[in-house]
Parts: C-alpha cells; structure tokens; sequence
C-alpha cells in the first residue's frame, strides 16, 4: 500500500512498493497524469491503468481492484475506491470538503492523526513513514489548486 493525504490544497504521497513484506522499491511515482486528470494512488500499482479507466469512463467495475486514491478527475478533488458489496464490485467517488483533511492507504490513521494535531499533508506523511511499514521512500507532494 502506500499513504496519501491531502490538507490545504496539498496532495502528498510516498514510494515505497511492496509485495509481500519485500520492499520491491523506493522510488516509484504514484502520481498518474492522464489528460487533465490526476490520480494518486494507493494500493495494486500493477492495476492502475484499468482503475483510472473506469474512473474516467464511469464504466462497470468487473472485478475488485485494490485501489484508492485521492484523484483530481474533471478539476474536482475526490477520494475514489473500489469495494465490494454483496459480492458486486463498485467505484465509489467521495466529493470531500476542501477546508478538511483526507488520507488513503496503509498509513492513513496515522497521517489523519498527524494532521487532526496540525501537521501538513507532507509531515504527516513522514511521520506515517515511522509508524507504517507499508509507506517509505521519497515523499512528493502536488499542489490544487
């Protein structure tokens, strides 16, 4: 998995790949720029290209792609997911408030922690970083405006 939050017009995100308890890298970009969109992934990398197909499309989701993001589609900020229910998979897109704090991913409890106390999106992805082993790296940061 991976962190992502978003706090004052800020999207931060780390790196860090895993498969397993491997770190497969450190340094993968998971910021996908697709036409005028942006998507910050969190989750199964290997499914990206077919996660912002739906998302862009709004077609049917046929099978679970373990994937959230904060994604920037069509100028809106949303937190966007794939969930299963009844045994259905569905896109969910969350328009969030832009006044308030968001995070995704394995270390998202921490990062929300870390901004609810004052932290920016970028510190409280570094202070996840100590928590979540699933989040490390480089940190990049994106700005909305």
């Amino acid at each position: 998995m991976t962190t992502i939050a978003y706090k004052d017009g800020i999207i931060a995100y780390d790196s860090r790949v895993r498969a397993g308890d491997l770190i497969i890298d450190d340094n993968i970009d998971k910021h996908f720029h697709v036409g005028n969109d942006h998507f910050f992934i969190s989750g199964d990398i290997g499914q990206a290209d077919e996660f912002i197909h739906c998302a862009q499309s709004g077609s049917s989701v046929m099978r679970y792609i373990d994937i959230h993001a904060i994604a920037i589609l069509e100028g809106k900020l949303l937190i966007i997911g794939i969930e299963e229910i009844d045994g259905h998979s569905r896109m969910y897109k969350d328009i969030p408030r832009l006044n308030y704090h968001y995070a995704v991913g394995s270390g998202m409890r921490f990062a929300l922690a870390a901004m609810d106390m004052g932290a920016s999106a970028k510190e409280s992805i570094e202070l996840a970083m100590k928590r979540d082993s699933c989040t490390g790296g480089t940190i990049r940061t994106f700005e909305f405006k």
